[in-house]
């Protein structure tokens, strides 16, 4: 007899590149947060919007994946900073075109990271980072390496 409990997971869709500096920033994160919500016992995967031009998983490789491999319960977190077309549109849609051939499958997509609480003291960190190397050796930025 079940539980009751439905199988839940995560799909964190980024935008994708065939920057190796992309993936790999992608992936650290992601790991992380695999690793945050291992205990819990929910599963997280990574998807890209522009992912199959690159070599890379796409969001309905992905999704039909964790579906087909039980999950009932999607959610798909945006790693997006901000509410553009791929945002409001683009990733809604490859989203809705998969699932709804599963009607058992409940999901829900998150808002983007820039309404997180958090992103305006994230900025002012990078920013104090950015005038202290004004006034000394400058760190390595892996964003521009």
């Amino acid at each position: 007899m079940s539980s009751g409990r439905r199988e839940a997971c995560v799909v964190v869709v980024a935008h994708g590149s065939g920057r190796p500096e992309h993936v790999k920033l992608v992936e650290s994160v992601v790991n992380r947060v695999r690793g945050s919500l291992a205990p819990a016992g929910i599963g997280v995967a990574v998807a890209y919007l522009e992912g199959p031009e690159h070599g890379l998983p796409g969001i309905p490789e992905v999704l039909r994946e964790v579906v087909e491999g039980g999950c009932r319960d999607v959610v798909v977190a945006l790693f997006f900073l901000t509410p553009g077309r791929h945002v409001l549109e683009d990733v809604p849609r490859e989203v809705r075109e998969v699932l709804r051939r599963y009607p058992g499958v409940k999901y829900v997509i998150t808002e983007c990271l820039g309404t997180h609480p958090l992103i305006p003291e994230a900025l002012a960190d990078r920013i104090r980072s950015g005038l202290e190397s004004l006034t000394s050796t400058p760190k390595s930025n892996p964003c521009l390496s």
